[in-house]
């Protein structure tokens, strides 16, 4: 009951922002208009997608029992303690559409600096440090246990300058913003309390600049991401904000004037959109 009712709300949640969203052919901006063609649009195959979806079958495949340490919010879908790789897999991994939109962003910014809050078993990792394979990257994971796996993961796709940190993010972030700046990028998909995401964002900002791209996962995930979304996209550094559902994204990029507000969606989910 629980698990519908929270699956009731998303659903919600999701035909809020369907009848809201633009697609690339309503917007009059260039810049956000190429964004999102590179991004959503791009339905062009890159050679991390099946690299990265060779290790998910793996994971998928993997019946070793892991201690699961939690410092966030915790699954919705299995709050167990101790959990198979294979479920961590199934229920935890980012979905390779996700992760593939995350590769052609990275591959659209270039960013030089890039941080990410919460590792997991890696998926997600690789497919951010392949976008830009020049680019230095930390990634910060709070279950022992499940980054053991994921540089288990990074040792078999050979990805430069990947880096991994171990421990609770409030306590990682100052080594980690150390070498990382200026922050190029940042991307959060960890613990899911609205206090604690606002902490880390803030955390974070003396370190961007006007080029930045600062990331949030599952926007909607909650009513405490919700409103933690709503504050940060109203900070005042942040010039340009875009909701695309499952990430939000914050911009720093001084030449955009007003501040500014995009909810977008694939072309092919308004395909109407193209005619006019």
């Amino acid at each position: 009951m629980k698990r519908l009712k929270a699956f009731t709300k998303l659903a919600f949640r999701y035909l809020r922002y369907y009848f809201k969203a633009q697609t690339c052919y309503d917007i009059q901006s260039p810049f956000i208009t190429q964004l999102a063609k590179e991004v959503i649009e791009d339905d062009r195959c890159y050679y991390i997608f099946e690299k990265a979806e060779i290790v998910r079958s793996a994971l998928l495949r993997d019946d070793r029992k892991i201690k699961i340490t939690d410092y966030g919010a915790g699954s919705t879908i299995n709050p167990a303690l101790e959990r198979t790789v294979k479920d961590v897999a199934r229920h935890s991994a980012i979905p390779a559409k996700n992760g593939r939109f995350l590769f052609r962003l990275v591959k659209f910014h270039q960013p030089e600096n890039m941080l990410e809050l919460g590792t997991s078993l890696g998926i997600s990792s690789m497919y951010q440090k392949a976008g830009a394979l020049n680019s230095r990257m930390c990634t910060i994971e709070g279950c022992p246990c499940t980054a053991t796996i994921a540089s288990e993961m990074f040792a078999a796709i050979d990805l430069p300058n990947l880096h991994q940190l171990v421990g609770p993010f409030r306590e990682m972030l100052p080594k980690a913003l150390s070498k990382l700046s200026p922050l190029s990028y940042l991307y959060v998909d960890g613990d899911h309390r609205k206090d604690a995401s606002i902490e880390y964002f803030n955390t974070c900002l003396p370190h961007a600049n006007q080029d930045s791209l600062f990331v949030i996962a599952d926007i909607y995930w909650s009513e405490e991401m919700e409103v933690a979304w709503k504050k940060m996209k109203a900070h005042p550094q942040i010039s340009l904000s875009i909701d695309f559902f499952h990430f939000g994204l914050l911009f720093f990029r001084k030449e955009t004037g007003a501040k500014k507000h995009y909810t977008i969606i694939p072309s092919r989910y308004k395909p109407w959109k193209k005619s006019k």
